[in-house]
């Protein structure tokens, strides 16, 4: 069992992850793609919400791609 007298705030320059809500991915009834995170902790509780018009998804993913060279390294896989 885990020690009952811990406490996340006494390490936070030790805490390497963070929480992270779920994350989904969706088409809604128009046809937009939808970018739900779960909300979590940091005082609400209702979801995050992105809503891209399918005319503009090619320029979100291009640009996704771009950030993950820039902050992986790594070429993305086609």
């Amino acid at each position: 069992m885990a020690n009952s007298d811990f406490e996340w705030d006494d390490v936070k320059d030790s805490t390497i992850i963070e929480s992270v809500g779920a994350i989904a991915v969706y088409e809604n009834p128009n046809g937009d793609v939808v970018v739900r995170q779960k909300g979590i902790d940091y005082g609400m509780d209702e979801d995050s919400v992105v809503i891209v018009p399918v005319r503009y998804l090619d320029a979100l993913i291009k640009k996704l791609d771009r950030l993950k060279i820039d902050l992986i390294g790594t070429k993305v896989d086609k």
